[in-house]
């Protein structure tokens, strides 16, 4: 490790270190500076012990594949709709227009202000935590669709006509495939 790289590792490090003794004084005094008031808020070192108690405990992976399974089963659906939609919008200029405006009215709200919603909406709260994932996965994997199937290169598609290519087939080997790139890396996030 060159010189630079280890002054610039330990300030980084001091820094860290300075936030945690500056936490752990105002913790142990009670700190009450009006608005921000650290009375309640436990010690770091009260927090430490508490993380590796829970990484030791055998509930640390039953939560942890309680939560992958939520964020997959919101993300695979997100995903499977987003990219749906945004082959459809992509492709059809009319359904594009009726579609627009209520994905537009709606890709502002940011997933957290959907809680209360998806908490009276839905009966278990295992849904309700899907949802939320789903919606804040949604918008970028449908915006990214979208730019990518508009981005496909025109030639490609009319030679594809040409060779006398199925709708299916020009969908599967050449809007999908040309959009591909954008829907996976989302190089490309703009408006509808």
């Amino acid at each position: 490790m060159t010189r630079f790289h280890l002054g610039r590792w330990l300030r980084r490090a001091g820094s860290l270190a300075i936030c945690l003794i500056l936490w752990q004084m105002a913790s142990s005094l009670g700190l009450n500076l009006g608005i921000v008031t650290f009375e309640n808020l436990p010690l770091p070192v009260d927090v430490m012990s508490a993380a590796l108690d829970f990484l030791r405990s055998p509930k640390f992976f039953a939560h942890i594949s309680s939560s992958l399974e939520r964020v997959l089963a919101g993300f695979g659906i997100a995903a499977v709709i987003g990219i749906g939609l945004g082959l459809v919008i992509g492709r059809s200029r009319w359904l594009g227009d009726f579609l627009q405006a209520p994905l537009e009215l709606l890709r502002p709200i940011p997933a957290v202000a959907w809680i209360p919603l998806a908490v009276l909406m839905f009966s278990s709260s295992e849904l309700s935590m899907i949802f939320i994932t789903f919606t804040g996965a949604l918008f970028p994997i449908l915006l990214n669709t979208v730019h990518g199937v508009e981005s496909v290169d025109p030639r490609l598609i009319a030679a594809a006509r040409s060779l006398g290519s199925t709708r299916t087939a020009m969908l599967l080997e050449v809007i999908i495939t040309g959009a591909a790139p954008n829907i996976v890396t989302g190089r490309f996030c703009r408006k509808l």
